[in-house]
């Protein structure tokens, strides 16, 4: 099935109009998709000043929870990082003690833009505007697990990794939805730190002027959570259409290699948590790319992509109990906002997981924003997937996955056979759940401590 939807080069297959990895897309190619692009940047959802469409949602209860806990957050401090902290990890392996203070950090961004957002009274923006000072202050946003030779630190290079390409993508939010009711100073500043630390480097990647990062072309998780951060950064923040276009048509190309990750029935090697992060961005990807392009460059129509949607119902042993294969928690469960759109784009009958699920103030400021106005799955639906018909028993052949379920009986079983090359495997060969009466009681104790 063709990635575009259109005639002439949109209507090519990717792997025909696709360059090789680091080479350039051909200047047709970025000139036919920039054609589609409004002239200013632009992201997802609706801009503070339409108080319609965010007193809509702020008479929702979730989201006046959230303008409360807003409040109590503008008069803390903000949670101070320092070199000390970064560097503990190269001296101890620690990785817990910085990444928990930067998330309190970075949390406080997604809380105070949304609230200010919710209420418009601009009561949100001093203490908004003062973590984004502290933030774009700090020597890189690479997370130090991931710097392990301290370049990012020390500024010799900058790469892109979860954490710096997730923070960009809320901030890049901030940008578009707060508009000039962020300071200009502010303003250019989350512009240039974006410039620098994501756009430059990615479109440098993509030209082949530098080498790329791995995950680039990687086939786990951190591929589509990657791109995703870039390309509703890119959508955000950068002036150019023909820019945003080539980042676009890049994303659209390298998520190819997360979808490599599960194998052709639509298995996830790397657990049902990681589903939810991985693949989720990818949806999230694909959602932001069919609403800049009208549905022109469509990655839900991918023949790959309709069986790993189905991976969260087909992975339940019994109601609301999942096996935590490979790297998840005992308690994973599929992402209800994600389970909701899936259910609805894929007409798979997730009775569950209603439209309306999809709506809430979770997940960061950028998904709450995607996924709580109009998306596709409502208005362009994929009409051949069909519904999720559970059976007594799953088999993903490849993974070696068996899913024995109740039935008539209070039995229920899930063993792991396969094999333990696989991204996130914890020797999982031979694992397995034993549910009775909806309660599992044998199970695969999940993920280590990192």
């Amino acid at each position: 099935m063709s990635l575009f939807r259109a005639s002439s080069l949109l209507a090519l297959p990717l792997a025909l109009i696709a360059p090789a990895a680091g080479q350039p897309f051909e200047a047709a190619q970025v000139a036919e998709i920039a054609a589609l692009l409004p002239d200013a940047p632009t992201g997802p959802g609706a801009p503070a000043t339409d108080r319609a469409a965010w007193d809509a949602l702020a008479a929702r209860p979730e989201f006046a929870a959230l303008i409360d806990q807003a409040a109590s957050l503008a008069d803390q401090p903000i949670p101070e990082t320092t070199d000390e902290l970064y560097l503990e990890f190269f001296e101890t392996g620690n990785r817990t003690n910085w990444q928990r203070v930067a998330g309190q950090r970075r949390g406080r961004i997604s809380t105070l833009a949304l609230a200010e957002c919710l209420e418009g009274r601009g009561r949100f923006i001093g203490p908004l505007q003062g973590t984004i000072r502290a933030i774009c202050a700090e020597p890189t946003w690479v997370m130090p697990a991931h710097d392990r030779d301290k370049r990012n630190f020390e500024g010799t290079l900058i790469d892109i990794d979860l954490g710096s390409s997730g923070l960009a993508w809320q901030l890049a939010t901030a940008y578009d939805l707060l508009g000039d009711g962020l300071e200009p100073d502010v303003r250019q500043l989350i512009h240039g730190k974006i410039r620098d630390r994501i756009l430059d480097p990615f479109l440098a990647m993509v030209r082949g002027e530098r080498e790329a990062n791995w995950w680039m072309t990687a086939t786990n998780n951190w591929n589509h959570v990657c791109l995703a951060g870039v390309v509703g950064s890119a959508l955000a923040v950068s002036e150019s259409p023909q820019e945003r276009a080539e980042i676009l048509l890049a994303g659209a190309h390298y998520s190819e290699y997360g979808l490599q990750g599960f194998t052709e029935d639509g298995y996830c090697s790397e657990g049902v948590g990681y589903w939810n992060y991985g693949f989720g961005h990818f949806i999230s990807l694909a959602e932001m790319t069919h609403q800049a392009t009208g549905g022109r460059i469509d990655l839900f129509q991918r023949d790959d992509v309709i069986p790993p949607a189905m991976y969260g119902a087909r992975m339940e042993i019994a109601e609301g109990v999942y096996p935590a294969f490979a790297d998840c928690s005992v308690n994973a469960r599929p992402d209800s906002r994600l389970m909701s759109f899936l259910g609805q784009k894929y007409q798979l009958g997730l009775d569950d997981y209603p439209p309306e699920t999809m709506v809430g103030p979770g997940g960061g400021l950028a998904s709450a924003v995607l996924y709580s106005f109009a998306t596709s799955a409502a208005t362009d639906p994929v009409e051949e997937a069909g519904r999720v018909r559970l059976g007594l028993t799953e088999w993903f052949e490849e993974a070696g996955i068996l899913i024995s379920r109740a039935g008539d009986s209070k039995l229920a079983i899930a063993g792991k056979g396969g094999h333990n090359s696989e991204h996130h495997n914890h020797n999982d060969v031979g694992s397995y759940v034993v549910v009775v009466g909806g309660r599992a009681v044998l199970l695969d104790p999940g993920a280590e401590t990192y």
